[in-house]
């Protein structure tokens, strides 16, 4: 790990920890490659502590997922309670999380999809709560927001349901409410297929590394079909999945 990267870490970590984000970050400090961006992550969870889950960027046509640690301290059960400053809290996404039951650590050859889809014990609504830790994430390379643990801030997740394998992901009504009203949904998440091709490259990935993918860590997987909602000034945030559950988050 090169010093630019726990640079950068230590700024990102700085930054979550006091709520202020980061403003004129150097150029040369930037990760330039997908490798640079997974350094800075481990770098930045070393300083985090211990991962709770992993937010999934789910690939679909052929490209390549995406992933980052999300802090087990960042891991809110519903119904939860923030501060929003402090969280940085901007916006936020309902989704469908896995929870596994099985660790996949390092064992010299790959993971195979009956291997994960037998570890995956139970999934449940969550919502997922963004706020990038640079001031103008919209000027700062693509992959800063990599580094920047995919602008994850916090997540809640709702009540297991563990006999989930006969749900369509593509079928349930997901929606999402702010102070009562709905401001956001739509038909079903990521082709089921697409979800469970990116779980196993996610502990593929992951698995020859310091922080694999273990037993009761939380995967959240996206939300294609709906835009993130700006919850700014917002005191409640609900989010639903039909068939699966609700989940409530106040903001002080």
């Amino acid at each position: 790990m090169t010093d630019k990267a726990v640079n950068l870490a230590q700024r990102l970590f700085e930054a979550r920890r006091s709520a202020r984000k980061l403003e004129h970050v150097a150029a040369d400090l930037m990760p330039q490659t997908p490798d640079d961006a997974y350094a800075i992550q481990d770098a930045t969870m070393a300083l985090a502590g211990d991962v709770g889950g992993w937010k999934l960027a789910v690939a679909r046509s052929g490209n390549t997922p995406k992933c980052a640690p999300i802090p087990k301290d960042r891991m809110l059960p519903s119904p939860a309670t923030i501060k929003a400053r402090a969280f940085m809290a901007e916006k936020a996404e309902t989704e469908i999380a896995v929870t596994f039951k099985h660790s996949f650590v390092a064992r010299g050859a790959p993971y195979q999809l009956d291997e994960v889809l037998a570890g995956i014990g139970s999934i449940c609504v969550s919502m997922e709560i963004l706020g990038s830790r640079f001031a103008d994430q919209f000027e700062a390379p693509p992959l800063a927001g990599l580094a920047d643990l995919l602008s994850n801030a916090c997540i809640v997740i709702g009540e297991p349901v563990e006999d989930w394998i006969g749900l369509q992901w593509e079928a349930p009504r997901m929606t999402l409410r702010v102070d009562g009203s709905e401001v956001r949904s739509a038909d079903g998440s990521h082709p089921r297929s697409a979800v469970m091709d990116s779980l196993v490259w996610l502990v593929n990935f992951r698995q020859s590394t310091t922080r694999p993918v273990l037993a009761g860590h939380v995967v959240i997987t996206g939300a294609p079909n709906m835009r993130a909602a700006p919850i700014a000034g917002a005191s409640t945030v609900e989010a639903a999945v039909e068939g699966i559950g609700e989940i409530r988050l106040d903001l002080t």
